[in-house]
């Protein structure tokens, strides 16, 4: 899919498709838990599905529930090519 968006834009130096692609795109795997009751401590965790841009659009994955069973449940996504395939 990469090389399809990138075909059309010259290479100038680069060595192939990929390594273009490396030079100008960024991904931040980004989550965040959300505190939803405070009297019962329970959070909602979401995480970021636009990485472009000014806004900051935020997906809904789970909750409310325990920190620490959300966090066992879903941080180990993010240094995974898993993160975006949750939904």
């Amino acid at each position: 899919m990469i090389e399809e968006t990138f075909r059309r834009f010259p290479l100038e130096g680069k060595k192939d498709i990929q390594e273009m692609a490396d030079s100008v795109i960024r991904f931040t795997p980004a989550m965040r838990f959300v505190l939803s009751d405070e009297e019962k401590r329970t959070f909602t965790v979401e995480r970021k599905i636009v990485f472009f841009g000014l806004t900051e659009d935020w997906e809904f994955l789970d909750g409310p529930g325990d920190l620490g069973a959300l966090a066992g449940r879903y941080l180990d996504h993010l240094a995974n090519d898993s993160f975006y395939e949750l939904f």
